[in-house]
């Protein structure tokens, strides 16, 4: 299926190397049928990840077209990040 999960996590040091800490943890729904299936701009201080989800299905279904270059269709998430603080934008 076209249509699958995709989980996100944001991560800092934790005790050990191999024990960071969760500050994020979220998993959505993705639809995989464009390539690439997302986009993800990470900075210092905020991410954003961007993909097609439901929305895209139901303009699919009306035969509009869908584009990974638009937005029409797309989720587009955006965080802000400040050291174990975490601010969803819109």
């Amino acid at each position: 299926s076209n249509w699958q999960r995709i989980t996100y996590r944001v991560l800092r040091p934790g005790p050990a190397p191999y024990e960071p800490r969760v500050v994020l943890d979220r998993t959505e729904i993705i639809w995989l049928g464009d390539e690439p299936p997302y986009t993800l701009d990470v900075r210092d201080d905020r991410f954003t990840l961007s993909f097609f989800d439901e929305r895209c299905m139901d303009l699919l279904s009306r035969g509009e077209e869908v584009s990974i270059d638009g937005t029409k269709g797309m989720r587009i998430i955006k965080y802000s990040v400040e050291g174990d603080s975490i601010r969803r934008k819109n």
